[in-house]
């Protein structure tokens, strides 16, 4: 839920609801320890490609 302003309680980006204090959910995920890559278009001129990479002992998950 996000800020609808002082004073005006809180409101679901998803669903547009409304309430006076924020409603927390926790959303499960499918994630294994090792190292992830981001998309190409999210890189900066600093990131090195998981290609790269010549460690063996860790698994690798490419973008895409």
């Amino acid at each position: 839920m996000k800020s609808a302003g002082q004073g005006q309680g809180f409101r679901c980006k998803k669903c547009g609801t409304q309430s006076l204090s924020k409603v927390r959910s926790e959303t499960g995920r499918d994630l294994e320890t090792g190292l992830y890559e981001v998309p190409p278009c999210a890189r900066r001129h600093l990131a090195k490609p998981l290609a790269r990479e010549k460690r063996q002992d860790i698994m690798l998950y490419p973008s895409r």
